[in-house]
C-alpha cells in the first residue's frame, strides 16, 4: 500500500518520504487486496478474486498502477494455492501492454 500512497502523493505534488524518488504520471490506479465470499452475488472468494482480476486486466494501460496481494494463500497456507497463478497470469497480461 506505501507504493499507492506514494504514486498519489507524488501525482498531487505533495511531499514523497525518500531522499530521491522518481516516479511518472499514472492515469489508474487498481488495488487488489484481500477479498471475500459474495453471498448477494453468489460467489465464492476465488470467483470475487477472478472478477476483480478480470476487471483490472480489461482496464489496464500502459500508464496505469496494479498493486494485488494473494492474501488468500497466507490466510489457507496452501503451497499449491491458486491465486499464485493468477498473480502470475495478471504479471504476464500486464507486462504484455
Amino acid at each position: 500500500m506505501q507504493v499507492a500512497l506514494i504514486v498519489i502523493m507524488a501525482q498531487i505534488g505533495s511531499f514523497v518520504p525518500a531522499k530521491f524518488a522518481s516516479v511518472r504520471l499514472v492515469d489508474k490506479l487498481f488495488t487488489r487486496i484481500g477479498t471475500s465470499d459474495s453471498i448477494e452475488s453468489n460467489s465464492s472468494s476465488f470467483m470475487v478474486e477472478m472478477q476483480e482480476t478480470a476487471h483490472i486486466v480489461n482496464h489496464a494501460t500502459e500508464r496505469c498502477v496494479s498493486i494485488e496481494t494473494t492474501l488468500s494463500c497466507i490466510l489457507y497456507s496452501s503451497t499449491s494455492c491458486p491465486s499464485l497463478g493468477s498473480a502470475q497470469s495478471m504479471l504476464h497480461a500486464l507486462t504484455a501492454l
